[in-house]
């Protein structure tokens, strides 16, 4: 209400408004909803809602030059301009190279989004190949009511993991029952734990989620993914961590780069923050990326994407194709699938589940 009083006084505001939304069941009385944008009964819910009023005026943004000498458009110092902090440090460093536009070409993924629409526990993980990043959410069994299926402890320490990396990085977000599980399968999976990221809820109006639904005796208002490091250079890392020297690190990755702390607005059950992508991106701009139980939402360029809410299947690895052959070849028995091969044949598969 303040913000909108100085607009009207002023004629213009840079903070975001909310209006009420009042549906036919809404008892303003009551109060706002807890779980405001992220409410699952809102044609029923009597709490009050709200949604982004754009209908004050905003003043266009303009861009304005505050040099004297505003650089041409086509000049070394107009591409540089809004790197000059990390452009003058990493002069400094002798890095050089890092300068270059060519070398953030040379970094994209060469491979186009890929996805299978699979069961993860009955897939052979071993078929599709060694991967530098694997990132896993699984759907724990919290011993609450979900609106999809989880997995079981036993489940998960059957699942194949090290058939899927010989050295590399694993992100395994984990929620409050199953922390010390997931400590215990970096363990046993052959990985470090070598740092833990913390992603904080907010809410709708930017403000620290109270209402959760999860957590039997507090309301949780964040969750934890941990990180785990695999290959030769696991064993020095654990050496040098218990020798108080800093450990090394893997020739790919890039440090120093990313905080540990994400704080983002809550969307559908389980979905987790888009940041974390950029984040590993940024660890490990090239290499071979893949995320287990991932949904739609999850699919992007540079990843293999494994889950059973996918609905569809497309692949254009040959390493991928011949893994969905077989994959479709076992569901045989189970329900009617196409000959196998036919995927290899045409290096890609659309297959409508």
């Amino acid at each position: 209400m303040q913000a909108r009083s100085y607009w009207e006084q002023n004629g213009q505001c840079d903070r975001v408004h909310f209006r009420p939304v009042i549906f036919p069941q809404t008892n303003p009385s009551l109060g706002h909803c807890g779980y405001l944008s992220a409410c699952h009964r809102k044609t029923t819910c009597k709490y009050v809602h709200y949604e982004i009023d754009t209908s004050p005026p905003h003043a266009p943004f303009v861009w304005e030059c505050t040099s004297s000498k505003p650089y041409a458009i086509d000049s070394d110092e107009a591409k540089y301009a809004s790197i000059h902090g990390p452009y003058t440090q990493l002069k400094r460093m002798g890095m050089d190279a890092w300068l270059h536009s060519a070398l953030w070409d040379s970094l994209r993924s060469p491979f186009v989004a890929q996805w299978i629409d699979c069961d993860v526990r009955d897939f052979d993980l071993s078929s599709l190949g060694k991967f530098d990043v694997i990132l896993a959410d699984p759907p724990w069994d919290i011993h609450m009511s979900l609106p999809y299926g989880t997995l079981s402890d036993e489940d998960m320490h059957a699942l194949q993991i090290p058939a899927l990396q010989d050295e590399g990085l694993l992100f395994l977000w984990v929620t409050g029952r199953a922390m010390e599980l997931g400590r215990h399968l970096l363990r046993q999976w052959g990985f470090v734990r070598i740092d833990e990221l913390i992603w904080i809820k907010t809410n709708q109006m930017e403000r620290l989620v109270r209402t959760g639904r999860t957590g039997h005796w507090l309301n949780h208002s964040k969750e934890h993914c941990l990180v785990g490091i695999r290959g030769t250079k696991a064993n020095t890392y654990r050496s040098a961590c218990a020798a108080g020297q800093l450990p090394p690190l893997l020739p790919w990755m890039h440090a120093g780069l990313n905080t540990n702390v994400m704080v983002s607005q809550v969307r559908e059950t389980s979905r987790k923050p888009d940041e974390l992508y950029a984040m590993i991106e940024r660890i490990c701009p090239g290499g071979r990326k893949l995320e287990l139980f991932g949904r739609r939402q999850n699919i992007r360029p540079g990843w293999v994407t494994l889950g059973n809410q996918l609905k569809s299947t497309h692949v254009v690895e040959p390493i991928l194709c011949r893994a969905v052959d077989v994959y479709q070849a076992k569901q045989c028995s189970r329900t009617h699938c196409f000959p196998a091969g036919d995927s290899l044949k045409n290096a890609t598969l659309e297959h409508q589940s």
